[in-house]
């Protein structure tokens, strides 16, 4: 009947535009939902970015400063000069030149590149910086491997690239560590294939590390536990990899340095004192204080169930372990600093990008709450890491006191003795003397007959006035000098030296001249 159309019309739920208000609201919450998640995502990658673009900036802003960044970066271009003039690294400690306790690989490493851009401080930053960066990559590529996310991977890079400055502001540095590092993810990565010419190869890059620095041997190992435990032919081939690789080339350096090899490269090592307060402070101060969030994510990860599968857990939680145990065992030794760091945060920045592929993503087994506050907890770790770009950037003021300490050293009639810092000396042309740093691990070191040797052979020197002029450190404990210096020489005058931005707080800063 007519009667009954106005009624059907009349229903709101028949009127036109109303049929669908109910699910396009519901789209409107979901869209909001999802717009929030996006959001976070986005602060997250863009915090992790920040950091990549401030390593970059503070690294390109240090690499031409033609002083030490840090007070051993003279020892190491002495090193490397020595490499490439074809003497031996390893050889009797002395006066004039004493090697570092490290493996070699680094110095050949800096001799080739500067072979082509010149041996100089600049070259070898530019190696550390380069391996740094490739570090940093390699972070990014074991997530990328394990989730397929790209997002998840760039966070992890910026996680670790925003430890720059909490491991020693060390990745651009003239020392050995970033190449080390570079060299052992690589391995890590390598590891994880099937092929077996591929973990041969992964076990030979671990190698490689190892002959850059002995912390990486610790890591090597745990690698190998790792894949022993998912196929023990996987781990026989990485082992004999690695093992064939620090063999070979040790005994080669064994038989080249006439046994000297060995002593600076195992026995100085080993015989470094432990310092006992940082048996618990490696725990709080080093991991916990800036890596909180990043280090229950990590438990997270590894405790709740079905976030991975079984045997990449096992992987990562050993190689991890390894990492950590590497960072703290050189913690432990005396003169251990923050770079000694690296390997753990390495590891927990590719657990923390691990750890955010699972929890941050809402899903079957993760809540939208939790997703989200995993997402907040990342802003915040990322936070808590900020520091100044411009604090580990050398200053005009820098550059200044350093060109009057080369002049004031150039006027000095020589020979001088800057045990400290040798490499200012060499470049006004006075003769070269080992680095304080080298010369004190062998004295501490009580090797028999050498430390004696050595530090009788200082005593005579200073006794009968060998050297014109002696720098002493500001840090007179890092002068490498005797406490009965005073009764061969006298202090003359203070120095204007610029201070190193990183490491030991120490530059030469008093003239001791000879008693009459």
């Amino acid at each position: 009947m007519p009667v009954d159309t106005p009624v059907a019309r009349s229903d709101p739920r028949e009127a036109p535009g109303l049929r669908d208000a109910g699910p396009s609201r519901r789209g409107a919450r979901r869209g909001g939902r999802c717009s929030l998640d996006a959001v976070l995502r986005g602060v997250v990658l863009a915090a992790a970015l920040v950091f990549v673009a401030l390593f970059v900036v503070v690294a390109l802003g240090r690499l031409r400063y033609p002083f030490e960044l840090e007070w051993m970066e003279g020892g190491v271009l002495d090193s490397v000069r020595r490499v490439a003039g074809g003497r031996s690294l390893y050889a009797r400690p002395s006066l004039q030149f004493t090697a570092y306790l490290y493996t070699p690989l680094y110095y050949y490493v800096g001799a080739g590149v500067g072979a082509l851009f010149g041996t100089t401080v600049v070259t070898l930053r530019l190696v550390s910086f380069v391996s740094g960066l490739v570090a940093a990559v390699l972070v990014g590529g074991l997530v990328q491997r394990e989730t397929r996310d790209l997002w998840a991977a760039v966070v992890a890079t910026g996680l670790f690239l925003a430890c720059y400055r909490i491991s020693g502001a060390w990745l651009d540095l003239a020392r050995v560590d970033a190449l080390f590092l570079a060299l052992t993810l690589g391995g890590v990565l390598l590891a994880r294939t099937r092929r077996a010419a591929t973990v041969v190869l992964a076990g030979a890059l671990t190698g490689a590390a190892v002959q850059t620095k002995q912390q990486a041997l610790i890591i090597g190992l745990a690698v190998a536990v790792a894949l022993w435990r998912e196929e023990r032919a996987r781990a026989v081939r990485y082992v004999v990899g690695l093992v064939g690789t620090v063999a070979v080339v040790s005994a080669a350096l064994e038989v080249a340095s006439g046994g000297w090899f060995h002593v600076y490269a195992v026995e100085l090592l080993v015989r470094h004192e432990i310092v006992d307060a940082e048996v618990l402070d490696f725990w709080t101060h080093d991991l916990w204080q800036p890596l909180a969030i990043a280090v229950v994510l990590t438990v997270a990860l590894f405790l709740l169930p079905g976030r991975l599968e079984r045997a990449t857990r096992r992987f990562y939680a050993l190689v991890t372990i390894g990492c950590v145990v590497a960072a703290y065992s050189s913690r432990l030794h005396s003169g251990g600093y923050d770079n000694v760091l690296l390997p753990a945060y390495a590891a927990v920045a590719v657990t923390f990008g691990l750890a955010l592929h699972h929890l941050g993503h809402a899903g079957p087994r993760v809540s939208r709450a939790l997703a989200r506050v995993v997402l907040v907890a990342a802003v915040v770790q990322f936070g808590v890491l900020l520091y100044d770009p411009a604090a580990q950037i050398p200053t005009a003021t820098a550059v200044a006191r350093g060109d009057a300490l080369l002049a004031e050293l150039r006027r000095l009639p020589g020979p001088i003795a800057v045990f400290g810092h040798g490499w200012y000396a060499e470049r006004v042309g006075h003769a070269q003397v080992a680095q304080c740093a080298a010369v004190d691990d062998v004295l501490r070191a009580h090797l028999d007959g050498v430390s004696d040797r050595l530090a009788a052979t200082r005593a005579r020197a200073l006794r009968g006035h060998r050297y014109r002029a002696v720098i002493v450190d500001s840090q007179r404990s890092l002068a490498c000098v005797p406490a009965d210096l005073a009764r061969y020489y006298r202090p003359a005058y203070r120095l204007r030296s610029p201070w190193p931005l990183t490491g030991t707080p120490t530059r030469p800063f008093t003239v001791w001249v000879p008693r009459p």
